[in-house]
C-alpha cells in the first residue's frame, strides 16, 4: 500500500513538473494574442469616423467608448456624433477648448483628427450665423491641410468647396465687414475671390484681377472654377425667373 502512494507521488510530481511550464506557455500566449488583438486610441478613432461616413452613430459611439476619455481622439470623436446629432452646443464645449491649446500641435496626433477639429468648428459657427469665425476655422484647416496633401488631398479639395460655399451664401455689406475685420491676408483673399465671382457678369475679367491682386493665395484652379460656374448658374437661373408682364386691350 505504501508502495503505491509513493509511486502515486511520484507520477503526481512529474505531471505538475511538466503542466507548469506548459500553463505558463499557454497564458503568455494568450496574453499576447489579446494584447495584439488590441484597439489602439488611433485605430478607435478611426474606426468611428469610418462608421459616421456611413451615418452609423451607434457603431461610432462604441468605438468612441474604447477610447479613454482624456484623449484629444475621445473629444473629437465625440464632437463628430454631436454635429451629427446637431448637438452644436456639445460640439463647442468639446472642441474650442482643445483648438485653444497646444493638442493640435503636436506631431503624433493623427492628422485626421487635426482637420475634424476645425472642420467641426467651422460648420458649427456657420450654423449659428457666425461667418467670420467659420472663416477662421476653415482658413486654419485649408493651411494645415495644404501641409498634408499626400494623404489628405480630397478633403483640401472639400474644405474649399465648403469655405467657399459659406462665404457665398451671405450678401455683400456681410462679406465686406468681415473682409474689413480680418487681419488674415488668406481669409481676406477667399472673401475677395467670392466677391469676384459675384461680378462675373458685370465684369468677366474680375477673377483675373483677383489672380494678379493674389498672386500666391492658396485657392485651387478647381475651387476657382467651381466656385464661378456656381455663381454664373445662379445669376442665369435668377435671370429665368423674371418674368414679362404685358397689358393686352
Amino acid at each position: 500500500m505504501t508502495q503505491r502512494f509513493l509511486t502515486f507521488l511520484s507520477v503526481l510530481t512529474l505531471l505538475i513538473a511538466y503542466s507548469l511550464p506548459l500553463s505558463h506557455a499557454l497564458a503568455n500566449e494568450v496574453s499576447q494574442t489579446t494584447s495584439s488583438s488590441k484597439t489602439t486610441p488611433e485605430q478607435a478613432f478611426m474606426q468611428g469616423i469610418g462608421c459616421l461616413k456611413q451615418d452609423n452613430i451607434e457603431c461610432a459611439t462604441m468605438a468612441h467608448l474604447s477610447i479613454p476619455s482624456n484623449l484629444i481622439y475621445a473629444k473629437v470623436l465625440e464632437a463628430s456624433i454631436a454635429a451629427k446629432q446637431k448637438n452644436i452646443e456639445r460640439v463647442f464645449q468639446l472642441l474650442l477648448p482643445v483648438s485653444a491649446s497646444q493638442a493640435l500641435q503636436k506631431e503624433d496626433v493623427l492628422p485626421q483628427a487635426v482637420y475634424a477639429t476645425h472642420q467641426l468648428l467651422a460648420e458649427a459657427f456657420a450654423s449659428e450665423g457666425n461667418a467670420a469665425e467659420s472663416l477662421v476655422h476653415f482658413n486654419q484647416a485649408d493651411i494645415f491641410l495644404a501641409t498634408h496633401l499626400t494623404t489628405m488631398q480630397d478633403s483640401y479639395a472639400e474644405n474649399q468647396m465648403a469655405l467657399t460655399h459659406m462665404l457665398a451664401a451671405l450678401n455683400s455689406e456681410n462679406l465686406l465687414q468681415i473682409r474689413g475685420d480680418s487681419e488674415d491676408s488668406n481669409a481676406q483673399g477667399w472673401v475677395d475671390l467670392v466677391i469676384s465671382s459675384q461680378q462675373l457678369v458685370t465684369n468677366p475679367v474680375s477673377i483675373e484681377q483677383w489672380r494678379k491682386a493674389y498672386p500666391d493665395h492658396p485657392a485651387s484652379l478647381q475651387t476657382i472654377e467651381s466656385l464661378s460656374q456656381q455663381q454664373l448658374a445662379q445669376t442665369a437661373q435668377a435671370h429665368a425667373h423674371i418674368g414679362k408682364i404685358a397689358l393686352l386691350l
